[in-house]
């Protein structure tokens, strides 16, 4: 390395003079800079089956268009994709009213690891996606897919559509107010805020989304096509129809972030629901939530996370009125309260002791 104490410039024949200090505080950066180590990358997940299926997505490379994806065998005519099928969760995450369709590719012979039935690990080659339909216009369709076996091996992307329709184009910066809408498309660092807190990324695919009897693939589809590596244990939410109503929402659109791995907290705040709850008092929103005090947030009146019997005391209800500021919550992606979402919430409160 150069000795900065006696570098010097030669700015006529036979004379020096010492560098400067700004050039020697660039210097130092530059070595600092040039000796620093890069944190490693994650070991592979044992557990992740099809590890070496050829995805065509190898190294993270996101395709530059939808018809890329393999979403469609005919984009132009919205054909789907050999063995690409629709889902709906039992909770949906509120998009200020867009229409969402879902969508997802499992490869033949490759199981989702289901030892642990709240975070279960997809197979290399899954694939996801979901459409954003706005005033009957499509916008937007976002992409996940898992390309390799290390805990970080996913492709989060989203596609603006084309006036024409014709296909959509990745947008690593995002679009505002797409086509003239009031709806913003994520940046590609923006689908980390949600996605990176749990290692299935894949977020509305799951054990308890997936159990209800609705269209598309559900739970049952997936056990009786031999899907999952483990067997399936009784689930439900539980609670009363209007609290299982209330936990399913906070669990879809909080517990992404609200969870064990998630924004941490002096006290511990989860929302997520766990398939070995049996009873509201089992839940993390039970235990970490109710007469639990506010953090991170000041506002008179408002004093604990869940107040039983007082919607307008708890953050939670308050914090969903908001929209504009930072206090809103969700904390991104939406210019519009939910209201009925809210009034689930506000129900459920009302009816705690």
């Amino acid at each position: 390395m150069m000795n900065l104490v006696t570098l010097s410039r030669r700015s006529s024949p036979g004379v020096k003079q010492p560098l400067s200090l700004a050039c020697l505080f660039a210097a130092c950066l530059l070595a600092a800079c040039s000796s620093g180590t890069l944190e490693p990358d994650p070991e592979p997940q044992q557990n992740v089956a099809c590890g070496d299926l050829q995805t065509g997505l190898e190294g993270g490379v996101v395709p530059p268009t939808l018809s890329a994806t393999g979403l469609f065998q005919d984009i132009r005519a919205r054909t789907l994709a050999p063995n690409v099928r629709k889902f709906e969760p039992a909770f949906t995450l509120w998009s200020d009213n867009a229409e969402k369709t879902r969508y997802v590719q499992i490869p033949d012979g490759c199981p989702i690891e289901t030892s642990d039935m709240d975070h279960w690990v997809l197979p290399v080659g899954a694939r996801l996606w979901k459409d954003f339909v706005v005033d009957g216009k499509l916008l937007e369709t976002r992409f996940i897919a898992r390309y390799g076996t290390r805990p970080k091996d996913f492709i989060l992307a989203a596609y603006a559509w084309r006036e024409d329709g014709s296909d959509a184009d990745y947008v690593q910066y995002g679009v505002v107010n797409a086509q003239g809408s009031t709806h913003n498309i994520p940046a590609a660092k923006s689908c980390t805020s949600c996605h990176n807190y749990l290692p299935e990324r894949a977020l509305g695919f799951s054990a308890l989304q997936l159990n209800h009897d609705g269209a598309g693939v559900t739970l049952k589809t997936l056990v009786a096509e031999g899907r999952l590596s483990t067997a399936v244990p009784a689930l439900k939410v539980p609670g009363d129809a209007v609290a299982s109503k209330a936990l399913g929402y906070l669990h879809a659109n909080c517990g992404n972030c609200h969870n064990p791995q998630g924004i941490e907290f002096n006290n511990p705040f989860t929302l997520q629901l766990s398939v070995t709850d049996t009873s509201v008092e089992d839940t993390g929103t039970w235990k970490t939530g109710v007469r639990v005090p506010v953090e991170k947030f000041v506002t008179p009146g408002v004093t604990m996370r869940i107040s039983p019997g007082n919607p307008e005391g708890s953050c939670i209800v308050h914090r969903m009125t908001i929209r504009g500021t930072t206090e809103q919550m969700p904390p991104i992606a939406s210019k519009i309260a939910d209201d009925d979402g809210l009034s689930a919430i506000q129900a459920w409160v009302k009816t705690l002791q």
